[in-house]
């Protein structure tokens, strides 16, 4: 299940909102230096080439969001805005 958050980066104290998490028929994807999203349906896995439309580098399997300001993963959801599926 995804959920929307609010998250407060412990390198740059910059708070943001983001989703994270699988949906119930499709699997999250991140890219590792740009952090676009990307949900793959179960049924495309074997198919799908782990390129970032946005940037071209490598999408893979990151449960934790970006930091849009400091670009670091070390952040830690402060307040839960809603379940998604």
């Amino acid at each position: 299940m995804a959920m929307r958050s609010t998250y407060l980066c412990q390198e740059c104290s910059n708070r943001f909102d983001a989703t994270r998490g699988d949906l119930m028929k499709a699997k999250e994807f991140r890219c590792v230096s740009c952090d676009s999203v990307k949900y793959i349906p179960h049924a495309e896995l074997e198919t799908f080439d782990y390129k970032c439309a946005d940037c071209g580098d490598k999408m893979d399997v990151i449960k934790i969001p970006m930091c849009p300001v400091c670009k670091k993963r070390n952040n830690k959801a402060e307040k839960l805005l809603m379940m998604i599926d």
